[in-house]
């Protein structure tokens, strides 16, 4: 399937177009002319798209792409993505679930070690494909198409037309069937794993569960999605996840006081949050991370 991808190049015209929305920050215009002009005037409906990371291959008619094509990053994600450029220099594993178009994994190319694994899991197989072709080459890398469950399974999944919404548990799109697996069964047991990143909106408790042996061996750092409002779309009730990672010290960004430092996971549940990803840590990492958290602050 991914030799069969026809991938081309953003055109001359997309880039002179977008130009002045980069400039100016201002995204409504920009949106409204990828949707209405023609993929062809584009570069066609798949892409080579320069992006922070490097070059991404992207879909033109994912809104879950808009962003990187528009600004060339993810504009909710800049105080993650600063922190995650402190830590992986000294990682020796990173695992993305829920990889999307791979902007963390192509980061991590660029600044941990190259043998050191790097494992990108995205289910929606069309999303995946693109993952493949941006990763191709790159040392270290593996490019999984499978949702991360609970259990070995077959699993409904929905893509939304949005790919970033897509989801194992919310009813949001056309519904396919993929491989699902458990991470535990996923990361090799003779490779170290310092850092996850999940993304999987609202199917964090299967990942979880799935990821037991993992999280007890390597005890990595986690940046989890922690939306409530997916949760209860799902019919999952948040302590159901924050019983799950109790024993990790949990940072979150508040709506006033910016990153803040809580017990574990449960002491969030309810409170306004600036935006739904939190890091969770062990408490043999806590100092580490509290070094990086304060070079962030810093840095603002």
């Amino acid at each position: 399937m991914d030799k069969e991808l026809a991938v081309g190049k953003a055109s001359v015209f997309l880039n002179a177009a977008l130009a002045p929305f980069r400039i100016t920050g201002r995204q409504r215009g920009a949106r409204l002319l990828i949707d209405f002009v023609p993929s062809r005037l584009l570069g066609g409906k798949v892409i080579w798209a320069d992006t922070d990371a490097g070059p991404l291959v992207l879909r033109t008619g994912d809104t879950g792409a808009r962003e990187f094509l528009i600004f060339g990053h993810p504009l909710a994600d800049i105080e993650e993505t600063k922190i995650i450029r402190a830590l992986l220099p000294s990682a020796r594993g990173i695992l993305d679930i829920g990889a999307s178009y791979g902007w963390y994994i192509k980061i991590a190319t660029s600044l941990m070690d190259p043998q050191a694994s790097k494992i990108a899991l995205e289910a929606n197989p069309e999303v995946a494909s693109c993952l493949r072709h941006s990763l191709s080459g790159l040392p270290g890398v593996r490019v999984l198409n499978m949702a991360a469950t609970d259990r070995v399974r077959r699993v409904r999944f929905y893509c939304a037309r949005g790919s970033g919404l897509s989801s194992a548990v919310r009813t949001v799109g056309v519904p396919i069937t993929v491989e699902g697996r458990p991470v535990d069964d996923v990361w090799p047991a003779d490779q170290p794993l310092d850092f996850v990143k999940c993304d999987v909106e609202g199917g964090e408790l299967d990942v979880l569960r799935g990821a037991r042996e993992l999280r007890k061996t390597h005890e990595p750092i986690w940046m989890l999605e922690f939306d409530e409002r997916f949760l209860a779309e799902a019919g999952i009730e948040p302590t159901a996840v924050t019983d799950e990672v109790s024993d990790l010290l949990c940072w979150w960004r508040s709506e006033k006081g910016g990153w803040v430092l809580a017990e574990n996971l449960g002491a969030i549940v309810g409170e306004a949050r600036k935006c739904q990803n939190v890091f969770l840590v062990p408490s043999g990492r806590a100092a580490q991370f509290a070094q990086w958290m304060k070079q962030q602050s810093m840095d603002q």
